[in-house]
């Protein structure tokens, strides 16, 4: 990554922790910073913007500096990134700082609310770049004469690029009745027939989102043997057996988790 942008923004005087400066390499961010009336006024947001509204902001301004930036983000940059941090907040004024975050802001995942002071924002940076990364993953790269293109989990899809219940199986290693009933899809030979059938395609997703965990270092076996292996985020049960109990959504949040940094 290069010229990625960080604004800090304050009620106060709008300088940028020297802290922050300090694990920023300057080759790679241009860092800036602004009083937040005059941030909620530009025209588009920075990568990422750290949001400071201090001690005991009142609710009001607050709400309404987070619905200008919310209106930003909409419109000029979806992936736009902001860490909002306060303290010394009541309790009834956290909960309804962060209600109006995450429901007001049109792409909340690209959201950290830390409104309990001592502000970690070094682990909000490490999660805006984990995220960075898994987005370059999963976008397929651009065709060249030399280079076929890349489509994520290729191996799990026919030659009509559609994902197969069979392949999935296989990566899975569980029989295809099994997957089927799974995704509620009894009819054995309908599966046999059309494994990559167009009915199939959406309930399919979740198990190759799953299998996205891989990568080089991670290979299918890895893969099959977290599958199996009790995880402590899970109970204490096995990713597998989560999915046997109907909740291969869940799983597939939990490796999204794991992409983005965040796996609880």
């Amino acid at each position: 990554m290069s010229n990625l942008q960080f604004a800090y923004a304050s009620t106060g005087r709008a300088v940028v922790p020297p802290e922050i400066v300090k694990v920023l390499p300057a080759r790679e961010w241009q860092i800036s910073s602004y009083k937040l009336d005059a941030l909620a006024q530009l025209p588009s947001p920075s990568d990422f913007t750290w949001v400071d509204f201090g001690r005991s902001p009142k609710r009001s301004f607050a709400e309404a500096i987070l619905k200008r930036l919310a209106n930003i983000q909409g419109k000029a940059n979806p992936k736009a990134f902001f860490f909002i941090s306060g303290s010394a907040l009541s309790q009834l004024t956290h909960d309804a700082l962060v209600t109006c975050i995450y429901s007001t802001f049109p792409n909340p995942s690209e959201v950290v609310a830390d409104l309990v002071g001592k502000p970690d924002v070094r682990a909000a940076l490490q999660k805006f770049l984990a995220q960075r990364t898994a987005e370059r993953r999963r976008i397929p790269a651009a065709p060249t004469p030399a280079s076929p293109l890349h489509v994520p989990n290729a191996d799990l899809r026919t030659d009509r690029g559609r994902f197969s219940i069979k392949l999935i199986a296989g990566l899975f290693d569980l029989p295809v009745v099994e997957v089927g009933r799974l995704i509620g899809r009894t009819n054995k030979a309908a599966l046999s027939k059309t494994p990559d059938a167009d009915s199939l395609q959406e309930p399919l997703q979740p198990f190759a989102d799953i299998a996205l965990l891989r990568s080089p270092d991670f290979g299918d076996e890895a893969f099959r043997k977290w599958l199996r292996t009790a995880n402590e985020h899970m109970q204490n049960q096995a990713p597998l057996d989560w999915i046997r109990q109907g909740r291969v959504r869940d799983v597939g949040g939990f490796v999204y988790g794991i992409l983005t940094g965040q796996p609880t």
